[in-house]
């Protein structure tokens, strides 16, 4: 409407302001589900098979199964986004 009221004068700036807003709209209906999501995870099986393979003597470490060793800042940096980027968001 601005663009028209100005005899197109804004045209550009419509057009980028335009493909951000879909850019925008298409991460919103993408995370959409993840926001309001009301599920709770619960570790509590996993700890417990920690502690019982400590309890027998396993190396803990052969599984690599502690979700407290994962280094989210990186994953979200590293692997999510960029995923995000190549594979949803085209």
């Amino acid at each position: 409407l601005v663009n028209l009221v100005f005899w197109r004068r804004f045209g550009d700036i419509c057009n980028e302001s335009n493909r951000r807003l879909k850019l925008n709209m298409r991460l919103v209906n993408l995370y959409k589900p993840y926001l309001f999501f009301q599920g709770i995870f619960d570790d509590t099986n996993s700890e417990k098979l920690r502690m019982a393979m400590r309890e027998s003597g396993m190396e803990l470490d052969s599984f690599n199964f502690d979700p407290k060793s994962i280094d989210w800042e990186d994953y979200f940096l590293n692997v999510h986004i960029p995923g995000l980027l190549r594979f949803a968001v085209k």
